[in-house]
């Protein structure tokens, strides 16, 4: 996560096949005042940066750190410009893996043609800049923590009541673009979950073998009997890539965990990571984020009251909502993505007690909403 300074361990390093281009910095050493300087001034005209320091990365899928400025100019109009900023990028030994996705270039291209038009608090950007063909992408975003923002984590589970107020902010950002077709002409918008080409490519390697691993080596994730099944758990992920253009669509964040979470001191929720927008079902956000956010007793308990406190935040802002027993079945099949990813999510993208806190809701809410029958497999 960009801002909030969760530390997780980075992978051995290895060779690069893909070579700069000059466009986007590919590594923390070409991070200097003078680049910053032309960066910044594509929003600010005539900033000059003085001097940057930089704190201690923070590895996972990205690469974060937070930048110190000091200015020799500030900019020529607009407002100033703060003296904490942070930036991320693909700056890992894993980027090509994630690259070829097109998550760095299209979190840079999120910020630079949607951010202006989504209708939910995001973190306000500087620069963004991104590579078409190494595929990197560069982002440098405020510093919510100097803001007072407190941010979301697993292993501080929501109230019903804190959860309601994220739904509602998702209600809200789904309703916009409830139904419309503009996003289709932007090719870094993905339709639904690709079955087939470059953004296949991690959820094809992930074999009945992978889960069978990371099922033994998570044993206190607790993983129910009738769960433990890889080749049920592979088949009802491709079953719901299947349905996964529906209609209605609209865009969602895809990523939508309480993690990509944060909350403004008014109370105000935001999402932070972009870098898979899609065009797909609203249920893909709404099960993600709750079965992330909630204990899994006080999920049991709530998350049907909860469903319809989004759903009728859609009807308010004049969306032609599913029905209650419509939504009902869409929740329970879209538990099928984050019981796949969220079993095999390496530990050097998050922290083990994060991974080990999303697996244990997931697997035990494919088992309270029979997800597999759900779909059929």
């Amino acid at each position: 996560m960009a801002v909030s300074g969760n530390r997780v361990a980075a992978v051995p390093a290895r060779s690069r096949r893909i070579v700069s281009t000059g466009i986007v910095p590919m590594g923390l050493d070409e991070i200097t005042a003078e680049w910053l300087s032309g960066a910044l001034s594509r929003r600010q005209p005539g900033v000059q940066v003085s001097s940057v320091r930089m704190g201690e990365p923070v590895h996972g899928t990205g690469t974060n750190v937070k930048l110190s400025l000091e200015y020799d100019r500030p900019p020529e109009d607009g407002p100033g410009l703060p003296d904490s900023m942070w930036l991320k990028a693909g700056f890992e030994p894993h980027f090509e893996s994630l690259a070829i996705s097109g998550l760095y270039q299209n979190e840079a291209l999120f910020y630079d043609q949607l951010a202006p038009r989504v209708a939910i608090s995001v973190p306000r950007c500087f620069y963004a800049g991104a590579d078409r063909v190494s595929r990197q992408g560069v982002i440098v975003l405020e510093d919510l923590a100097a803001a007072g923002a407190d941010f979301g984590r697993a292993t501080r589970p929501l109230t019903a009541d804190g959860a309601a107020v994220v739904l509602e902010a998702l209600a809200g950002f789904h309703a916009s673009t409830w139904g419309c077709t503009w996003m289709s002409r932007l090719d870094f918008v993905t339709p639904g979950i690709p079955t087939a080409g470059p953004g296949a490519s991690y959820f094809l390697e992930h074999t009945p073998d992978v889960f069978r691993t990371w099922i033994r080596e998570r044993p206190d994730a607790n993983t129910p009997e009738s769960v433990n099944d890889p080749e049920r758990i592979v088949r009802a992920f491709w079953a719901l890539a299947e349905i996964s253009c529906r209609e209605p669509a609209c865009l969602i964040h895809s990523d939508a965990h309480l993690d990509n979470v944060y909350f403004l001191p008014d109370g105000t929720p935001g999402y932070l990571d972009w870098g898979s927008p899609r065009v797909s079902s609203w249920a893909w956000d709404v099960n993600y984020f709750l079965v992330s956010a909630l204990e899994i007793e006080e999920c049991r308990r709530c998350e049907q009251d909860l469903l319809r406190h989004y759903l009728d935040r859609l009807r308010s802002h004049d969306v032609d909502s599913p029905g209650f027993d419509e939504a009902w079945l869409a929740y329970r099949q879209w538990n099928a993505y984050g019981l796949f990813v969220k079993i095999v999510n390496p530990d050097y993208f998050k922290p083990r007690e994060i991974n080990v806190a999303w697996m244990s809701r997931h697997v035990a809410a494919a088992e309270d909403l029979e997800t597999f029958r759900s779909l059929g497999v």
